[in-house]
């Protein structure tokens, strides 16, 4: 990622795993493994608004027998525009001992300490990962850790655990303690390694919703959002999006006769093709369009401010009906 080192980043998006893993790449490449207690210091958004003194001792002194120092500057999308101004002085005219990364999520570039570092072309965008990424980042990582798991256990694996690369890395390492580098890691072992707990992931409930097994999809959503938190309403919504879209892709297609083009459009859940048309089938085309409104309706709701159980539970009635 570095193929030069500068003075000053900003990385910004909502992918903090990735964020922090350059973070750490870049102490590696600059620091290595010694030395790091004294040349490299983390400052939040909050301490920095209180007193920014330390900041500015910390990056005018010198390297302790290093030739470089970094310095790690979290929410600074939450400064005052006085203090973004402070920064702004000092990377115009940097330190060449010192390189700072700026750490934020969603960053105004209309101001101007952002618009500099974006102009200068240090501002690195550490977007959220879509279905396809990270099903490839899954494998990426895998075969890091030393682990050959083909592409359709990538997706089971997406499809139980979401997009979180956290709770994925963390699970990968559960693997990759349990099982090494053996190969033939599948579908099975994943059920008996990955939490375990999870008997009402994300996946049942768009299976159950599917299916049109009502009284097991209105379990599924209390129990995921009873351990996941209110807050993934809207994530379940979209999610149900996603399937009736590819039940809606699957349906179409159905009708050509052309399995391999159903291959194609349904990537990278092909593994899945059968169990799709079995639950197309139970769909009408009409049914399916009207399930497109309820999303509309419902994620109105959510936005609103109604009681995000409840607009999903008479969602998911209304889509069984």
């Amino acid at each position: 990622m570095f193929q030069k080192i500068v003075p000053f980043y900003l990385f910004y998006g909502e992918n903090e795993f990735q964020k922090n893993r350059a973070v750490e790449e870049l102490k590696n490449r600059l620091l290595g493994k010694e030395n790091t207690e004294l040349n490299y210091r983390i400052f939040y958004g909050d301490e920095i608004s209180a007193d920014i003194s330390p900041v500015f001792n910390f990056i005018n002194s010198f390297p302790f027998m290093s030739d470089k120092k970094i310095a790690v500057i979290k929410n600074v999308d939450k400064l005052s525009n006085d203090l973004l101004n402070r920064f702004l002085d000092y990377i115009q005219n940097p330190s060449d001992f010192v390189s700072i990364v700026f750490l934020a999520e969603k960053p105004d570039f209309r101001i101007k300490f952002f618009k500099y570092i974006k102009d200068s072309g240090n501002a690195i965008h550490f977007k959220q990962l879509n279905e396809t990424e990270t099903v490839a980042w899954i494998k990426k990582m895998a075969k890091e850790m030393g682990m050959e798991i083909s592409q359709d256990v990538c997706v089971y694996l997406f499809l139980m655990v979401g997009n979180n690369l956290y709770e994925l890395y963390s699970e990968l390492q559960k693997l990759s303690s349990y099982y090494g580098n053996k190969g033939g890691i599948g579908v099975e072992e994943i059920k008996l390694i990955v939490s375990p707990s999870r008997d009402y992931s994300i996946f049942d409930l768009m299976d159950n919703v599917s299916f049109k097994r009502l009284p097991e999809a209105l379990k599924s959503l209390s129990r995921y959002l009873e351990r996941e938190g209110k807050e993934k309403a809207l994530p379940v919504l979209s999610m149900l999006i996603r399937q009736l879209t590819l039940l809606q892709k699957t349906k179409l297609i159905l009708k050509t006769g052309n399995r391999k083009k159903l291959q194609k459009e349904l990537h990278p859940y092909s593994f899945l093709i059968n169990k799709f048309i079995d639950q197309a089938r139970l769909w009408t085309e009409e049914e399916i369009q009207k399930a497109f409104d309820l999303f509309i309706e419902a994620d109105s709701f959510i936005k609103a401010g109604r009681p995000p159980l409840l607009v999903l539970e008479r969602l998911i009635i209304s889509l069984s009906s």
